[in-house]
């Protein structure tokens, strides 16, 4: 644009230059060629810095570039832990554990039991563990049976064990549960006396392989 203007002035002022000095021939020559130098120095010029500030423009947006901000890195997002399964829990009165839509919740364990009862009493060599158990059906839909003989307990030299058929009342009982409802009862073993026991399970489902575990180990 500076450019433009300057020789348009100069094509002004070129023939009023003339009237009013009436220059010669070579006077004229040596005002044109001068009056060229002029205008492309300005055109450098103007093109330059022109050029300069487009190319400012350009880089920030048309603004003044702003101070650039320092801030520390970021860390990097922790990766969350794997939930620990619900299925198997420690063998405290009051642990809970679920799998394949049942849930059970210790209530007590009694290790021994001790019969008031002279004719129920464990063989010699033996004892009663008792536990105090509620089954639940925590599933939206379908029926859980209740079994006392899907329970068995493991001891830490892995005999495993069934429940006996005597123990603290009321004892857990076989019944169907719908969504949402639940029982209690006791279930009762005869283990070793001197042994100590390793895991209290219980089969949900005799079709798959997901086990409710109470682990005393």
């Amino acid at each position: 644009m500076k450019f433009i203007s300057a020789v348009l002035g100069w094509i002004v002022l070129l023939p009023l230059w003339r009237r009013l000095f009436k220059p010669t021939g070579a006077q004229v020559i040596f005002a044109i060629a001068t009056g060229l130098v002029w205008i492309i120095v300005i055109a450098a010029v103007a093109g330059g810095s022109g050029g300069d500030k487009d190319t400012k423009e350009e880089v920030s947006g048309g603004q003044a570039p702003a101070a650039q901000a320092t801030s520390k890195p970021r860390a990097p997002a922790s990766t969350p832990l794997p939930d620990k399964s619900l299925s198997k829990v420690k063998a405290v009165a009051g642990a809970i554990a679920e799998a394949e839509d049942v849930r059970i919740t210790l209530n007590e364990i009694v290790d021994p039991w001790a019969s008031d009862n002279q004719f129920i009493q464990p063989e010699a060599g033996k004892r009663i563990v008792a536990f105090d158990v509620t089954i639940e059906n925590i599933g939206k839909s379908g029926t859980h049976t209740t079994n006392p003989f899907n329970f068995k307990v493991t001891d830490v030299e892995s005999f495993a064990y069934d429940p006996a058929f005597f123990g603290p009342e009321p004892s857990l009982d076989f019944i169907d549960l719908g969504s949402s409802e639940k029982t209690r009862g006791w279930v009762s073993f005869e283990v070793d006396s001197n042994t100590a026991l390793a895991v209290l399970k219980y089969d949900p489902d005799i079709f798959t392989k997901s086990d409710i575990e109470f682990q005393f180990q």
